[in-house]
């Protein structure tokens, strides 16, 4: 089999995959696609193998040189840094819009969740004392953390895609 016969061939058994990933890093359809078709040409241009382990690698730089060049972070990184107490005057404009954007999404949180998050990241408390101060067991506390980033991730990107429609011009 010639090399351009296994390029298409795994070109075609992988992109759905690769677009998926790409789609959970960066929560943009668009992007995603830009993420694999950047990720393709560098190991393209690379003669490197044709292995989704090295795709996987190919893409994450892709997604880590968008952010280098867009001086945007990861929606992970702005959730697990979560200050409540930050003031927002240290902040660009743009942070700052986002820390109002995480501080609605938290006060949508269940009281519970609210408080966890508080102790863990505010207090600077382990999951073990959390548990401890709350009556629960440890494995709970890092349940309820792992659930709240989850859902603040979830409807700051509701927030984002609710942006983005609002953006659009009226349809033709």
């Amino acid at each position: 089999m010639s090399r351009d016969d296994e390029v298409s061939e795994f070109v075609r058994d992988s992109m759905q995959v690769l677009t998926r990933r790409a789609l959970y890093l960066c929560n943009n359809s668009d992007l995603a696609q830009d993420l694999v078709q950047d990720a393709f040409e560098r190991v393209l241009k690379s003669q490197g193998p044709l292995t989704m382990p090295y795709m996987y690698s190919a893409l994450r730089s892709s997604w880590y040189d968008y952010l280098r060049r867009t001086k945007c972070r990861p929606l992970e990184n702005l959730v697990d840094e979560f200050d409540i107490d930050r003031p927002t005057s240290e902040l660009s404009p743009e942070e700052a819009e986002r820390h109002e954007q995480l501080l609605a999404a938290f006060g949508e949180l269940p009281d519970d969740m609210q408080t966890i998050l508080f102790l863990r990241h505010d207090q600077d408390m382990k999951p073990a004392e959390i548990a401890k101060e709350m009556d629960l067991r440890p494995d709970q506390v890092s349940r309820y953390l792992h659930r709240a980033k989850s859902k603040l991730r979830h409807r700051l990107n509701e927030i984002n895609r609710e942006a983005a429609d609002g953006n659009e011009g009226p349809a033709l």
